[in-house]
């Protein structure tokens, strides 16, 4: 929902601007809100707002039930509870990055007309596999 509150913000602030490049430069828009939301939260070791409202927090790998009491006793301490570095640059790249990659993808596969191509070539199997992830981003 923040998203789309922020996402509604930006179509009004430009909304008088080049219809064109508004349309072009959405997926850069909805990079930055993702990566701000992500920057925001995520990274920041914070849990997200509809985690926090459920009361999710991150689980650590490896870990026993001694874990959640160091967690809590962590919490009260203003200490780091969120995701590990090589965790949380994997989180980035597959909610951030790569729903935006998809989109440019299939943006460009469009433009160029794999759609139309040879069955059997690797171009039309490439835009099948583009319209299968389709509804893979949030």
């Amino acid at each position: 929902e923040i998203l789309q509150a922020l996402s509604s913000q930006w179509k009004r602030v430009f909304s008088h601007g080049p219809r064109d490049l508004v349309e072009t430069l959405e997926p850069e828009r909805d990079l930055c809100l993702n990566l701000l939301h992500w920057a925001c939260t995520t990274w920041r070791g914070h849990r997200t707002p509809g985690q926090s409202l459920q009361g999710l927090r991150w689980a650590r790998p490896g870990r026993g039930p001694e874990a959640s009491e160091a967690d809590g006793e962590a919490r009260k301490g203003g200490g780091r509870q969120g995701l590990g570095a090589r965790t949380a640059a994997l989180d980035f790249a597959l909610s951030v990055l790569l729903p935006w990659a998809l989109h440019r993808a299939r943006t460009a596969a469009t433009a160029r007309g794999w759609g139309e191509g040879a069955v059997g070539g690797w171009r039309r199997a490439l835009w099948r596999a583009l319209q299968a992830c389709e509804g893979l981003e949030p």
